[in-house]
């Protein structure tokens, strides 16, 4: 179709100016997005540490200190740090991750793990009603179900008995991932 643009080119293809071109503008948006990311992970956390969801999975102490960095950074962000470079933002970035996204993880945790152990409740019942209704079942057949019931419900109290014993702020032995293995052998 005439006086239409051709299609972008893959990265790889471009050659000359417009190569060295397009590196600058790939550099330059790498940096918005590092900082971007900068300026969201200090809002997102700040928000949900003062006052919000993820304020009981952390210890007083750290979490005053981390919201401290986190207003150290904003400031920074608008000030210094407008011009930074690329590799300072993702440094920042990296250290925010390892402090918030454990606190994070802990937050999903803790309010899943409620979800799970409905779960396995409701296919326990799900097993024993199955138990009881199908006549044609071996004894061996029905020893091996109860036994992965039984499994399953000792690991599922032995979850809760150390998510009980712990504080929300310390991270879980386990996993979702583990606990809905454990219930997906039912």
């Amino acid at each position: 179709h005439p006086g239409a643009r051709p299609a972008p080119r893959h990265p790889h293809a471009i050659q000359g100016p417009r190569k060295l071109a397009y590196l600058e503008d790939r550099k330059y948006l790498d940096l918005k997005e590092s900082k971007n990311k900068l300026e969201t992970l200090c809002y997102n956390y700040r928000d949900n540490l003062d006052g919000g969801i993820y304020q009981q999975y952390m210890e007083d102490s750290a979490r005053v200190t981390f919201l401290k960095t986190i207003g150290e950074t904003v400031d920074w962000l608008y000030d210094a740090g407008e011009n930074s470079t690329f590799e300072e933002y993702n440094t920042r970035v990296a250290a925010f991750l390892a402090t918030g996204e454990p606190v994070k993880n802990r937050y999903i945790f803790y309010t899943t793990i409620v979800d799970c152990y409905k779960r396995f409740e409701e296919l326990t019942v799900f097993c024993n009603a199955q138990l009881a209704e199908i006549a044609h079942l071996t004894d061996e057949q029905r020893n091996s179900v109860i036994g992965k019931v039984q499994v399953a419900r000792d690991y599922m109290n032995k979850v809760k008995s150390e998510i009980d014993a712990k504080p929300k702020t310390a991270d879980p032995t386990t996993t979702i991932a583990e606990v809905d293995n454990k219930i997906n052998m039912l």
